[in-house]
């Protein structure tokens, strides 16, 4: 899984759960569902293998800093067991005004378990640590800016709010490293830090 940072000055990265295989197949087929309410073209659909929960952006950082996070990340999880959440509907996000289409997902006693311990690892790293309420989601798919996604074919209202049941299972969180290219944002997983 990983991938060599140790040439480059600053790589943009942040720490995420990755989908499952079933959870991934599960989604393709939410998203199969969801195209036809969306006008064509509206919205630029995020690839599977780009699909993800992001627990912290941690901006620019140095391959030193990006390396020395995985040993205190792995000392502070190494109690902590894996857990599942369950889907709460498919959305606008952060409301339906947003031009983010996400899957959300509840914000359990375990969820927010890890997250604190993940905060607090950056915190004494001195990296920042997000301050808005962490709502739990996996971007789908963007609405393009030029267009009224907010209607569907033939003019029809699409839909705010879609009941899903999806199961996402929390065994390991990865640290990624995004590359924004002129086709979109390109995710690499670096390291990988396994829950019991």
């Amino acid at each position: 899984m990983k991938t060599d940072i140790t040439g480059d000055d600053l790589i943009r990265c942040f720490l995420a759960v990755p989908l499952a295989a079933q959870s991934s197949a599960l989604l393709d087929s939410a998203v199969t569902r969801l195209k036809p309410f969306y006008a064509e073209g509206s919205v630029r659909w995020v690839a599977a293998s780009n699909r993800h929960m992001t627990l912290a952006f941690l901006g620019d950082q140095s391959p030193e800093t990006v390396l020395c996070l995985q040993a205190p990340l792995q000392s502070a999880l190494a109690a902590v067991p894996a857990f599942v959440l369950e889907s709460v509907a498919v959305s606008g996000f952060p409301d339906a005004k947003s031009r983010i289409v996400a899957l959300e997902l509840e914000c359990t006693a375990a969820l927010k378990g890890l997250l604190s311990s993940v905060h607090a690892v950056l915190a004494r790293q001195g990296l920042a640590v997000e301050k808005r309420p962490y709502r739990p989601h996996v971007t789908l798919g963007r609405l393009d800016g030029r267009l009224d996604g907010r209607l569907g074919r033939g003019g029809s209202r699409r839909p705010l709010f879609q009941p899903v049941a999806i199961n996402m299972p929390v065994s390991s969180l990865v640290l990624y490293r995004s590359r924004l290219l002129p086709s979109g944002s390109e995710y690499e997983p670096v390291w990988e830090v396994a829950l019991i």
